[in-house]
């Protein structure tokens, strides 16, 4: 190992803010909701609640995020690759604010699929502009592939359309129990973490290691400040605004993994 184990908790703060923030974020959000009527009323049918639940909870797990991100740069000041870190930092959080809005216009005007897939598609091109991309090197044993950067670059952009869109729908079909989208998401990426923290002990990345690790903590911050006001019986949903946000972040982190 390159690194120290102990090297990966500097970032401790990050998952402290992002959860605290959430958790005040997402009971301000409730609030709101209910007093401007963003609620999702019950049909007996498929909403089995028996009131109307407030909607809004994905903007408390946004807030939550960005400051878990936020508190991330301040502590990768002192790093030599700050200026890459902090521009994919700021595309993730860019492409998850607008997964997150369209997501809030879907649950206060429901808008056309195709309206919500050319707004994930533009979230993608958040994680395009600032340089996430798979990497297409690969060796085997004596063969190696090497691409030129424009091949890469347009062999890269449907593979990253594909996970978002892929990811930010999936959660998005997930979000169907109380507590299930969030959970799920907690799981996938607490286990991403753990194999951040793995590969940043080997030293993979000087820019990808910390950037992974932060956006996990973050995330995770955000949504375990949620699932308390979303545990059955729930006082707040996510709705498209958080399964959207959540599913591009996943996304990102796959992208990141890949670079």
């Amino acid at each position: 190992p390159k690194r120290p184990l102990s090297w990966s908790f500097q970032f401790w703060p990050v998952l402290i803010c992002s959860f605290v923030v959430a958790l005040a974020a997402t009971w301000l959000c409730k609030k709101i909701a209910l007093k401007l009527g963003i609620v999702d009323k019950p049909d007996a049918f498929v909403k089995t609640h028996k009131e109307p639940v407030a909607y809004l909870g994905g903007v408390g797990i946004l807030a939550g995020l960005t400051v878990g991100i936020l508190a991330g740069i301040v502590l990768l000041k002192d790093f030599e690759t700050f200026d890459k870190s902090l521009k994919w930092l700021l595309g993730i959080l860019a492409g998850a604010g607008i997964a997150c809005f369209v997501g809030l216009v879907d649950d206060i005007l429901d808008i056309r699929p195709w309206q919500k897939f050319l707004g994930q598609i533009i979230a993608a091109i958040a994680l395009l502009i600032v340089g996430i991309l798979p990497s297409l090197h690969y060796s085997f044993g004596y063969l190696k592939i090497t691409l030129s950067p424009e091949i890469e670059f347009a062999l890269g952009v449907p593979i990253v359309v594909f996970f978002v869109l892929g990811a930010t729908n999936s959660l998005n079909l997930l979000d169907g129990l109380d507590g299930l989208c969030g959970g799920v998401t907690a799981i996938i990426t607490i286990a991403l973490l753990l194999l951040s923290i793995h590969r940043a002990t080997w030293g993979f990345s000087e820019v990808g290691d910390p950037v992974r690790i932060i956006v996990c903590l973050g995330l995770v911050g955000g949504v375990l400040g949620f699932l308390p006001f979303n545990r059955h019986p729930a006082k707040i949903f996510m709705g498209d605004t958080g399964s959207m946000l959540l599913g591009f972040s996943i996304a990102a982190l796959m992208m990141l993994f890949a670079e």
